[in-house]
C-alpha cells in the first residue's frame, strides 16, 4: 500500500543442524547466517529442530526402515515450521532441502539452502527432487557443482531464483609468515568413511617431517594414532580456530559427495594451504597443484611432500559473513517481494 510505513524483512531460519552447546562445531554456519542477516537489518529468528540419529539424509538413503524413522522428526519439523510461519514472517530459510518441504506448509515463501549431500540425494531420486523444488520460492547453493546436481532445465518444475553463495567465514583472510620445523597438517571432520581420513592416514604413514592432527568424532570411532599422528577428539569452534592458526596445511580428502566444505574456507581464511579432492566446489576452487584424485593416497603423499618444501600455492581468498550478508539479504528480500507482503519492506 502506498504510504505505508516500511519495516525490516522478517526471516525464519530453520535447520536440523545447529550448535546446541558452546563446544558444538556442527552447523555453526547456520547460527552465523542468522547473525549476519541481523547485521543487515533483517529480523531473523533461528529454530533448530531434532533429526534422527545420523541425520535425515542417511535415513532416506537407508530405505523403508530409515524412512519410517523420519516420520516422528519430520512431523515435529513440519508442525513447528507451520506454527512459526503463522507468525508474521516474510520468508523462511530452510537449511538442507528434504525438510524444506515441511516449511512450505506455512504458506510463506521458502528458500532452500543446499549444502551438497542433500543435492546428491535428490539428484539420485528425480521424483523427490521435483517434489522438493516445486515447493521452493528460491534456492541457495554453496557451489556451482551443487547447482548442477539440481537444476537440469528438463527436470525443474519451473524457473527457480537461485543464488550461488558459499557460506561465509568468521574472519577475513589472515597473513601467514613462513613456517619452520615439521609440516603441521590438520584434518577436521566427522569420522565417517566419506570424509577420507583413512586415505590421509595412509598418505602420512612413515612420512618424515610431517605431523598430523585430527579433530572430530563420529561413528567410525577413534582413529588409529601413532608417532606423528594426534587425535584431539571433539573441539569447540573457538578451539578449532586456535588449532588451525598453528597449522601449515588443512587436508580435505573427501571420497564422497561434498558441497563447499566449510573447513576448507576457514582454513583459507586462516592462511593455511588447502589440499583436497575434486569433489563439489573444491574441484574448481582449489589451485590445480592442491587437488589430488579421490582415494589416491600416493598422490596425497606427494602433495604433502611438496607442501613441506613450501612449493604449493596458498588457497584462494574467501569472504567473511560481513562481506556476503548484503548479497544474501538482497536475495531474500527479492524472493519475499515476489509474494504478497502486507507492509513494504526496507
Amino acid at each position: 500500500m502506498t504510504g505505508a510505513p516500511s519495516r525490516p524483512l522478517r526471516a525464519l531460519v530453520l535447520t536440523t543442524s545447529a550448535p546446541r552447546s558452546a563446544d558444538d562445531y556442527a552447523g555453526t554456519f547456520v547460527l552465523e547466517m542468522a547473525e549476519a542477516l541481523r547485521s543487515e537489518g533483517v529480523d531473523s529468528r533461528l529454530a533448530a529442530l531434532p533429526a534422527p540419529p545420523g541425520g535425515a539424509l542417511a535415513s532416506v538413503r537407508s530405505g523403508l526402515r530409515g524412512g519410517l524413522s523420519l516420520v516422528g522428526p519430520l512431523a515435529r519439523w513440519g508442525a513447528h515450521a507451520w506454527a512459526m510461519g503463522r507468525e508474521d514472517v516474510d520468508v523462511t530459510v530452510a537449511h538442507w532441502l528434504v525438510p524444506s518441504v515441511f516449511a512450505a506448509r506455512t504458506g510463506r515463501p521458502v528458500v532452500g539452502v543446499a549444502h551438497g549431500s542433500d543435492a546428491t540425494l535428490l539428484a539420485e531420486r528425480p521424483w523427490l527432487k521435483h517434489a522438493v523444488l516445486a515447493r521452493l520460492s528460491g534456492l541457495i547453493v554453496v557451489a556451482d557443482a551443487v547447482r548442477e546436481r539440481l537444476t537440469s532445465p528438463s527436470e525443474l518444475p519451473r524457473a527457480l531464483p537461485t543464488l550461488v553463495l558459499p557460506m561465509g567465514v568468521r574472519r577475513e583472510n589472515a597473513p601467514r609468515s613462513a613456517a619452520t620445523g615439521p609440516l603441521e597438517v590438520l584434518f577436521v571432520g566427522r569420522l565417517v568413511p566419506a570424509k577420507g581420513l583413512a586415505v590421509l592416514l595412509d598418505a602420512v604413514r612413515g612420512l618424515e617431517g610431517v605431523r598430523l592432527t585430527i579433530v572430530g568424532e563420529g561413528p567410525d570411532g577413534p582413529p588409529p594414532t601413532r608417532e606423528g599422528v594426534v587425535w584431539l577428539g571433539r573441539r569447540s569452534p573457538a578451539e578449532v580456530q586456535e588449532i588451525m592458526a598453528r597449522m601449515d596445511v588443512v587436508c580435505v580428502p573427501s571420497v564422497g559427495p561434498e558441497g563447499m566444505p566449510r573447513v576448507a574456507l576457514e582454513a583459507a581464511a586462516a592462511g593455511c594451504v588447502v589440499i583436497g579432492t575434486p569433489v563439489g566446489g573444491l574441484a574448481t576452487w582449489l589451485p590445480p597443484a592442491c587437488v589430488v584424485s579421490v582415494g589416491d593416497a600416493a598422490g596425497l603423499r606427494s602433495a604433502l611432500q611438496r607442501a613441506a618444501r613450501r612449493e604449493l600455492p596458498a588457497a584462494p581468498a574467501v569472504r567473511s559473513w560481513t562481506a556476503i550478508a548484503p548479497e544474501l539479504a538482497r536475495f531474500l528480500r527479492a524472493v519475499a517481494l515476489g509474494h504478497a507482503v502486507s507492509t513494504p519492506l526496507d
